[in-house]
Parts: structure tokens; C-alpha cells; sequence
């Protein structure tokens, strides 16, 4: 998965590999697809990917909600549950274009790698 070796840590949204990086990728773009992503640096010290769009918290699994601090920091968790109607971040590696399909993902998830896999001229059945 090129370059996305990073374990998971404390204080990082849960499921697979979100992307993160322990070291400042030199540029925000993604190692896979290229393009350019928003990078953030995590609360716990770390960095992520993020897709530019926000989306509805509701739409979004609990363990891929990313959230921007006052700070500009990404947050992965929160005390108690979000608002409905609240936005939230996804990390770019999960739903990059490169990436293969996957039934695990939800649906409005599913619905941002199509995006990303258009954009870059992928087929996807």
C-alpha cells in the first residue's frame, strides 16, 4: 500500500489503515493516487490525508469520523456523540482511487472512492 506502514495509535479514528504517518509526508499529496490531499497533523503527533469535502457525522462509521480542532489539529475521537447534523473529515488513503473496492466500507464512503476513482480515470465497476 505504498508507504503506509504507520501502526495505529492512541487517539486516531479505529479500522484499518487510515493513513497515518508518524514523519510529515513532504507534500499533500497522496503516495497512490497524487493528488492533492489536506494535511493535517493529529493530535496524538501525527499525520493524515484528508479528503477536502466534510460530510454529514451521521453518514459517516464511528471509527472514520475525523474532526478539526480549534488548533487545526485532526481529532479522531470526541467525548459523547456528535450532533446529527455536525461535519466531519474522512482520511483520503481508505477511499483513494488507487485503493481496491471494498463491501466494508459505508455506503456514502463507497460513494467518495467512486469520486476518486472517476477523477482519475479508473473503471469502476
Amino acid at each position: 500500500m505504498g508507504g503506509h506502514e504507520v501502526p495505529r495509535t492512541a487517539g486516531v479514528p479505529d479500522g484499518d489503515d487510515e493513513g497515518i504517518s508518524a514523519r510529515r509526508p513532504d507534500t499533500p499529496a497522496c503516495p497512490d493516487c497524487g493528488r492533492p490531499q489536506e494535511l493535517r497533523p493529529t493530535a496524538a503527533g501525527h499525520w493524515v490525508l484528508l479528503e477536502p469535502e466534510p460530510l454529514p457525522v451521521a453518514e459517516v462509521p464511528d471509527g472514520r469520523q475525523w474532526f478539526l480542532g480549534e488548533d487545526g489539529r485532526a481529532v479522531g475521537r470526541r467525548r459523547g456523540a456528535p450532533p446529527p447534523s455536525e461535519q466531519c473529515r474522512i482520511a483520503h488513503l481508505p477511499v483513494c482511487g488507487r485503493q481496491e473496492f471494498s463491501a466494508h466500507r459505508a455506503p456514502l464512503c463507497n460513494a467518495v472512492w467512486l469520486g476518486n476513482r472517476a477523477r482519475e480515470g479508473l473503471p469502476y465497476e
